[in-house]
């Protein structure tokens, strides 16, 4: 059973399991009647899970950075002239001239890569 691997995980194994930072993401029903099964199934993991809680609210942490619909634009044009730019590049890198042939008609013509 899936549950048995939990009988000697301790707070730090918790923080390592995907199941654990899921549910402790999540919070969905499923994840909360799982690990309410795990803590009725073995009482003596309760404070164990309940220190890997506690680590785990004081120790993760999410971005809380917001961009202003200015800075927002900004950000769209400089990656647009990025763009445009490397696409110039690529464009020239595939501008070539073709010569060497033996055959009279393709001397010396010149061909180039459109997109």
């Amino acid at each position: 059973m899936l549950i048995d691997k939990y009988k000697k995980y301790n707070p730090l194994d918790f923080l390592k399991d995907e199941n654990f930072v899921r549910w402790q993401l999540l919070k969905s029903e499923e994840d909360v009647a799982y690990w309410n099964e795990i803590i009725e199934s073995w009482p003596d993991l309760k404070s164990s899970i309940e220190d890997a809680e506690k680590l785990f609210e004081a120790n993760i942490r999410f971005n809380e950075f917001r961009m202003s619909d200015s800075e927002s634009s900004e950000c769209v044009t400089s990656l647009i002239k990025q763009i445009q730019s490397k696409k110039k590049e690529v464009l020239q890198a595939y501008s070539f001239e073709y010569s060497g042939s033996s055959r009279s008609y393709c001397n010396n013509h010149k061909f180039s890569i459109h997109f």
